[in-house]
């Protein structure tokens, strides 16, 4: 009897709980927003624009090199207003932004606060805690975030796991909405193009150029396809010596919407484990993947059923963190491999 009561208790209180998620008008969104951090929290955010609610989202103001989070997610309409939250300069002027940043958030009443954050490594609960007691200086009345580290999904799939264990009902779409404005094409018309992405912020993600080459010379050949070689600034030389083995064009240090618009206009992705491969999930490219053992399998996966994703098969050192590695598992997948697996798709018949 004491048994049934406890239950329909508990049913009531996440009845009551749900209801009032649904009456939440006003949700502070903190997270670390890198071009692929962003794209991944797609479907979270799509979950909250459910609900009758004002989204504001909070992160580190871009660095060099670093895509800021309004430029990959702003004008979507899922993040209603963006604030940057610095993270350089010495101890003293980061705690005057930080004091600067309680103060501006400490004049709106948050109903909700939420760490949207993919709950794996290297995220560590103690980081997890110090951005909650920002939400709590902000006043939020309520907080959401992870519970505990996690390695055995997608991490978009995490932060639904989350927020679907706290009555927001999930929304598994991860396609980035096209930007209002319109934007030049960059690629001539009428031509089967493939987005090839051969840098990464880490070195332990980059397969060999030589390896990219074969496969390329092979797939371009046979599938009639054009190579396309996307990169920052600061991988313009890998770029530049794959596009000399097999020439293609060349899409170098572009602003984001220059760089969605050509990937549209593109039948497939080839590339390491980098912020692109989610980019290309995105926007509903099929996506051959080419990853190390940096991370535990499957987690930083891209979001999308249409993929191919190969990973070192002889090495048991899988979520190692490293950034580097004299190892390279990466090149274990051989260009032979990864052939024979794309002829058996259709990616780019």
């Amino acid at each position: 009897m004491a048994a049934h009561i406890q239950t329909k208790s508990s049913v009531l209180s996440a009845r009551l709980m749900a209801a009032h998620i649904q009456t939440m008008q006003n949700i502070l969104v903190i997270s670390n927003c890198r071009l692929g951090d962003a794209l991944v929290m797609i479907p979270a955010l799509r979950c909250l624009k459910a609900l009758p609610a004002r989204i504001t989202l909070a992160s580190e103001a871009a660095a060099p090199g670093i895509v800021a989070a309004e430029d990959i997610l702003g004008d979507r309409g899922l993040v209603d207003c963006f604030v940057k939250m610095s993270t350089s300069g010495g101890f003293f002027d980061r705690l005057l932004d930080r004091l600067r940043f309680f103060t501006r958030m400490r004049r709106e009443k948050w109903d909700l606060g939420i760490v949207l954050m993919p709950p794996c490594p290297p995220l560590t609960m103690r980081l997890v805690k110090r951005l909650c007691t920002y939400l709590r200086l902000c006043g939020c009345r309520k907080i959401i975030a992870p519970q505990g580290i996690q390695t055995n999904m997608q991490v978009a799939d995490m932060m639904l796991d989350m927020l679907s264990q706290n009555n927001i009902a999930p929304i598994a779409d991860g396609s980035l909405p096209k930007l209002a404005k319109s934007t030049p094409n960059l690629l001539p018309n009428g031509k089967k193009y493939i987005v090839v992405a051969p840098g990464a912020n880490m070195p332990v993600n980059c397969w060999a150029l030589d390896n990219y080459a074969t496969v390329l010379k092979t797939i371009t050949a046979k599938y009639n396809c054009t190579p396309v070689y996307f990169s920052g600034e600061n991988e313009r030389t890998l770029c530049e010596r794959l596009y000399e083995k097999v020439p293609g064009h060349t899409i170098i240090g572009r602003p984001l919407p220059e760089v969605e618009s050509a990937m549209r206009q593109c039948q497939a992705y080839l590339g390491n484990d980098t912020g692109l491969i989610h980019l290309a999930a995105a926007l509903g490219l099929p996506c051959i993947g080419i990853y190390s053992n940096r991370n535990p399998r499957g987690i930083w996966e891209p979001y999308t059923p249409q993929k191919l994703i190969f990973y070192p098969e002889d090495c048991d050192c899988a979520g190692c963190l490293k950034t580097q590695c004299d190892k390279m598992c990466i090149n274990q997948t051989t260009p032979q491999k990864v052939l024979s697996t794309i002829d058996e798709s259709t990616f780019l018949q």
